[in-house]
């Protein structure tokens, strides 16, 4: 598909088809992503419309050609105009006089025909050079740029490599952890959730500093925020007192979330129950 379109658009195509297949086949869709995005990459060399850098190419391709067409054609009128320069002097020289009253004005033909072949028999241009090597006449070229097929023949080799690699051996390269079969709220969920929290009155964490809670959680929560009573946010510092009442902005796994809730006796702040009160009254669909 992605061959005959944007890769990118392609992708995007496949990745609803993606994820249902990995719900349905309960397997983490990480395994699944990976060989997606790159057959998508490996897909696009095949075309001129595959992939923007293609496109780029094949635009720039035209552009250098008209270029180097102008270029040609420049040096090929400027030449016929310094040799029909050439003749017009040469014919004055043979019909000026031969006597010594003309000879500064011979001196100054001569001197101009000299001037005009040395300019001549400079080595021609880039363009030029292209064109005469080919055997090509600038006025009947035609800048094209490059056909839909044209990358074909190394592209098309190139993702039949890479997919033959995909397929037997760099599916076997994925990291063992994209391989665990998640639930489906996992799946469309976000890994991490930001919430408030109020410490509670018997909260195992008073007396603690900040450091020593994200110590004891482990992985499990990040403490990033304190709330203070005027609502503003600012970065604890971990040497911080954890005291009850106090109000902080947590990143923690919504699976753990939950528990760490009930273990260190903490609470959703008001604002946040009223959050999710407004969002639980509310049509919500996925």
């Amino acid at each position: 598909m992605s061959a005959f379109m944007n890769n990118v658009g392609a992708l995007a195509l496949m990745l609803p088809v993606t994820l249902k297949t990995a719900v349905e086949q309960k397997r983490s869709p990480s395994i699944l992503l990976m060989p997606l995005a790159f057959a998508s990459i490996l897909g696009g060399m095949v075309t001129m419309i595959g992939t923007p850098p293609n496109i780029i190419i094949a635009t720039f391709r035209q552009e250098q050609q008209l270029e180097m067409k102008t270029q040609a054609l420049a040096d090929a009128s400027r030449q016929a105009a310094m040799r029909n320069e050439i003749a017009t002097l040469k014919e004055k020289l043979g019909k000026s006089p031969k006597g010594d009253g003309a000879k500064m004005e011979r001196e100054k033909l001569e001197e101009k025909i000299k001037v005009l072949g040395v300019a001549l028999n400079k080595p021609p241009s880039q363009a030029t050079v292209y064109f005469e090597h080919r055997k090509i006449k600038p006025e009947e070229f035609r800048p094209t740029a490059f056909g839909l097929f044209d990358f074909a023949p190394v592209g098309g080799l190139v993702a039949l490599g890479g997919l033959v690699f995909v397929v037997f051996v760099g599916w076997r390269l994925i990291p063992k952890d994209s391989h665990k079969k998640p639930g489906l709220e996992s799946l469309f969920a976000i890994n991490e959730y930001i919430t408030e929290v109020r410490v509670d009155d018997g909260s195992k964490l008073i007396g603690m500093t900040v450091g020593e809670v994200e110590k004891e959680a482990g992985e499990r929560m990040t403490i990033f925020g304190f709330i203070r009573k005027d609502g503003k946010v600012v970065t604890p510092n971990v040497d911080n007192l954890v005291q009850e009442g106090n109000r902080y902005l947590l990143k923690a796994d919504p699976v753990d979330l939950k528990g760490m809730l009930d273990e260190y006796n903490l609470r959703l702040t008001q604002e946040m129950r009223q959050r999710i009160d407004k969002l639980a009254t509310e049509d919500t669909t996925f």
